[in-house]
């Protein structure tokens, strides 16, 4: 059987789980503070 990797989109701090494979901060990339703007 193959493992999928898991990939959490957190909102919060306790949305994050260190099972994870990885997580995407949407936050970070979509936000309104210029500064964090990829």
């Amino acid at each position: 059987m193959a493992k999928l990797p898991v990939i959490l989109f957190p909102g919060t701090l306790s949305q994050i789980s260190e099972h994870a494979d990885a997580l995407l901060f949407l936050s970070l990339i979509s936000g309104r503070n210029p500064q964090f703007l990829i």
